[in-house]
């Protein structure tokens, strides 16, 4: 009898303790779900969308347009190289990858300009241009350039006759120009020098210089349209 008792005593005390392990397995799975759903839930979702047309921008104008629809700009030179440092407003953007109208819910996009670094860095390193050399060229694209003397309007074509070295003059704005030196390269250097040409172009554009002038000198035929 008492051999009894103890075999039924010891068979209950193992179910209990396996009631227990068994208990003590199923907690972990259980808290182990709940904080992956927590942790699902606290993951930001994130909303498929265009990336904006930036091309002709400055890099800086590009990015916070970027940034505006929640992506995240890097800058990638003509070459293809990323670049290190900043940048100015010389850097505009010519494309983007991914390419503008792409819709992604990607948050990386690598705006490609116009200059490489080393060319960036170059064009820094310069001087930078000053009085009538840094305002007249944006006002008259394409000027100052070469051309030939025997072009001109008969006026300035005589007024310069003898005086030109391979009949070669700087047109510095359309109607007004001073002889070519070859031994400067540097066109806008010639500003400072004045010019001789059309009389109201002068007046308006280059007061302050010396020249001879006659009125109605029109662009000659090598000079932009």
């Amino acid at each position: 009898m008492n051999r009894y008792l103890s075999a039924v005593l010891a068979a209950t005390l193992i179910a209990g303790l396996t009631a227990c392990g068994g208990g003590a397995q199923v907690a972990p799975s259980t808290i182990t779900a709940s904080a992956a759903t927590a942790a699902a839930s606290a993951a930001p979702v994130r909303t498929a969308r265009a990336v904006p047309d930036v091309a002709g921008k400055t890099f800086t104008e590009a990015r916070k347009a970027l940034s505006a629809e929640g992506f995240v700009a890097s800058i990638a030179g003509k070459n293809g190289t990323s670049w290190t440092g900043g940048v100015d407003d010389t850097v505009t953007a010519v494309s983007t990858v991914p390419a503008a109208g792409t819709v992604t819910v990607a948050t990386a996009v690598t705006v490609t300009v116009n200059l490489t670094q080393d060319e960036y860095l170059t064009a820094a390193a310069k001087p930078k241009p000053t009085g009538l050399a840094a305002t007249l060229p944006s006002k008259f694209p394409g000027y100052p350039l070469i051309v030939h003397g025997s072009k001109l309007d008969y006026r300035v074509a005589s007024w310069f006759e003898g005086k030109l070295v391979d009949d070669q003059v700087v047109a510095l704005i359309p109607g007004v120009y001073t002889p070519y030196n070859p031994h400067v390269k540097d066109l806008l250097a010639y500003y400072e020098l004045g010019g001789d040409g059309d009389s109201i172009m002068r007046k308006q554009y280059m007061p302050e210089t010396g020249g001879a002038g006659w009125p109605g000198v029109l662009p000659g035929p090598e000079e932009p349209k």
